[in-house]
């Protein structure tokens, strides 16, 4: 059972993996827009090769060309928030169903398995992790990236930069936003995740399936000190691991940045016992689509 688990981490990271790709494709198109904004500007109203402070605040035109890249990264962010928001629903479903999956042709136990609920979903994506919701930290970094590019137009106009230099430093307000964002994405789609796994094995546990739960890191020299500790702890699937004060029924749930961020620890699962449930051979053999597509209808 343990490989199989495995598999699903595997499985569910790679899909993370391409979901920050996909971040960093939209912000490089987002950037080329952008540096054709400036590139505007600059034709239109650059002195010497430069645009200056001076000539910007004419005629309102800092305050057009600060609305346009408001604008622009304000559309962005909407899309950004909405592929985020379903990636994460994606994980926790995947996991959930996965989970539930090798849980029962494992155990050849029928355990009453349904689809997740719309307010499952919400509830587990929108907890006040760390002290914010994923909306609250969501919304913090779009400000603080507006702020930062507003501060770079005019210390750049101040200083009468040339346009690659200005193009350059919202480059860099840009790739350092990604970098957050992909933050984000990885640590909340590890967290759901985990969550989603330990809820379905909850789950076979009120159905009569008595299981265990390990935890596993990555073995690298990455993995925080403290996890390395937890490192092969099991417990049964109800128990809560402890290091330093801190206390987490599963990786990503310790509600503390210096414990869950870019985590990258996972649970395994084994099966103790099978308590009155009767036996049903062909789940042996069901894949994972024709389970999810037989139990869960």
């Amino acid at each position: 059972m343990r490989e199989r688990i495995e598999q699903i981490e595997r499985l569910l990271q790679h899909q993370t993996d391409q979901k920050e790709r996909d971040l960093a494709k939209r912000y490089a198109s987002l950037l080329l827009v952008i540096h054709g904004v400036l590139g505007e500007f600059f034709r239109r109203y650059e002195v010497d090769g430069r645009l200056t402070y001076v000539e910007m605040v004419k005629y309102d035109r800092l305050r057009r060309m600060e609305a346009e890249i408001i604008e622009l990264i304000n559309s962005e962010d909407k899309a950004v928030r909405r592929d985020i928001v379903r990636h994460l629903e994606n994980q926790y479903q995947e996991a959930y169903y996965r989970v539930a999956h090798v849980i029962e042709t494992e155990t050849r136990a029928k355990l009453n398995y349904s689809a997740v609920r719309r307010d499952v979903l919400d509830e587990a994506i929108n907890i006040d992790f760390t002290g914010l919701t994923l909306n609250e930290r969501l919304e913090r970094r779009r400000q603080e990236l507006i702020y930062n590019m507003k501060e770079a137009i005019v210390r750049g106009l101040h200083r009468g930069k040339t346009y690659r230099q200005m193009a350059n430093d919202i480059k860099d307000e840009l790739d350092g936003d990604l970098v957050k964002a992909q933050r984000i994405v990885r640590t909340e789609a590890h967290r759901v995740r985990e969550l989603a796994g330990l809820k379905s094995v909850q789950h076979a546990a009120e159905q009569g399936i008595v299981m265990t739960k390990t935890w596993n890191t990555v073995e690298d020299e990455r993995v925080r000190v403290r996890h390395s500790k937890l490192n092969g702890v099991t417990l049964p699937h109800d128990g809560v691991f402890k290091i330093d004060g801190y206390e987490a029924q599963a990786p990503g749930q310790f509600g503390a940045p210096e414990m869950d961020i870019n985590c990258r620890c996972f649970l395994t699962y084994e099966i103790q016992d099978i308590v009155g449930k009767p036996r049903h051979d062909e789940l042996a053999s069901m894949s994972y689509e024709e389970w999810r597509r037989e139990r869960l209808s």
